[in-house]
This record gives C-alpha cells, sequence and structure tokens, in this order.
C-alpha cells in the first residue's frame, strides 16, 4: 500500500479503524527508536518511550530526553521529574507567547528566569527582540523581594516588600 514517500516501507492499511500496538512486560518499557547509525547514541537518536514500572512516557531528540509525561500527568520539558502540571527546566527558560490575530509587532510576550534571581516579563516584536520597557520580579531564596518597571534599562516604578513602599 502506498504511503507518504518518506515513510512507506511500513504501512499498516484497513477500511476502518487501524492501529498498532506494542505489547511489554509489566516492568518493562515499549519503544520506538530513530537511528542513523550502528554504534552509540547513533543508534537511539530519537526515541519515544513507555515504561510501565512506573507508567511514564518519554520523548528523546538528538539522543538526549526533552520531554516526559509521567503517570499523573505532570509533563517535564527538559526535567525528568516534574513536580507541577508543567515543569520547564534549562540554563535560560523562556516561554515565548504569541496570539497570531494580532498586528504586526505585537503578538508576543516573553516571561524569562534565566538571569539569577530575577523573572521578566516583556513585550517581543516580530523579530524576536524586546522593547525597552518591561517588568522584573527580583528575589532573594523563596521570597519577591522587589518588582521594577524598566524603561531603557532604569526603573521607573518599584515597590519593595522588605520596606513595604513604592517608589
Amino acid at each position: 500500500t502506498a504511503g507518504q514517500s518518506e515513510a512507506d516501507d511500513l504501512t499498516i492499511a484497513t477500511s476502518a479503524h487501524t492501529g498498532m500496538t506494542i505489547r511489554s512486560g509489566a516492568t518493562s518499557k515499549g519503544a520506538v527508536y530513530f537511528s542513523d547509525g550502528t554504534s552509540g547514541n547513533n543508534e537511539y537518536r530519537g526515541v519515544l518511550e513507555y515504561n510501565h514500572s512506573d507508567d511514564h512516557f518519554r520523548i528523546l531528540t538528538a539522543a538526549s530526553e526533552r520531554l516526559r509525561i509521567t503517570s499523573d500527568g505532570l509533563v517535564g520539558i527538559g526535567n525528568d521529574n516534574p513536580d507541577t502540571l508543567l515543569h520547564l527546566q534549562s540554563n535560560n527558560p523562556i516561554l515565548k507567547f504569541t496570539d497570531a490575530n494580532q498586528a504586526t509587532d505585537n503578538k508576543s510576550w516573553n516571561i524569562t528566569a534565566g538571569q539569577t534571581q530575577l523573572l521578566r516579563i516583556q513585550a517581543i516584536n516580530d523579530s524576536g527582540t524586546g522593547g525597552g520597557q518591561l517588568f522584573d520580579f527580583y528575589r532573594i531564596d523563596n521570597n519577591v523581594t522587589e518588582f521594577r518597571g524598566m524603561k531603557q534599562g532604569s526603573p521607573w516604578f518599584t515597590i519593595k516588600n522588605d520596606d513595604e513602599k513604592v517608589g
């Protein structure tokens, strides 16, 4: 049966509901591996894997785990032990929100946590750069200590939690 020309070596076809089952032991793994070589991590450059021992699903790209879904439905991106519904972990985590229905250069927001003890909310233009006006949240340990409105690198609005003053 013909399929897409780059993926037609194995085709399962019927005229009704069709599927495939990979059955493995109750404490074993079921997987699909994508390989571009015969040794080392070239044998598992991409992986879709379900682990029955604790019922998690994971996806690997470039031979590294990128995403994990736990049996509780918690999703880790860059994290193999998520403890919230969505847990992102990287050296410079950025969440980008884009509303495609908005006007040019008025579609996207970034929330970043890549600078030491700083969370930033910033409007981003279509080329991916931010405007000079943004909001920063500063922390010490598990306490938010300060909130700043920034304009061209200088604070124009500050709330400090330690003395409860707005300036």
